[in-house]
């Protein structure tokens, strides 16, 4: 069971990193700064992400 939790995490952290890195890519390309565009910084923005994240791997999980 604790080997089957620590897989579901690993591939939520990779879809959370592969999510986060192309908004933030998004964001660069067009000039945005996430700072002035959400009044906080990134690191915060990041960690405010990860439930969009975890709701694409869902979402990913379930077509499957």
């Amino acid at each position: 069971m604790e080997t089957a939790m620590s897989t579901k995490n690993a591939h939520k952290a990779k879809y959370h990193f592969y999510f986060t890195t192309a908004v933030l890519k998004h964001a660069e390309d067009n000039h945005i700064n996430i700072g002035d565009c959400f009044g906080y910084g990134e690191d915060n923005f990041v960690v405010d992400l990860y439930p969009y994240s975890n709701l694409i791997y869902r979402c990913d999980v379930l077509t499957k």
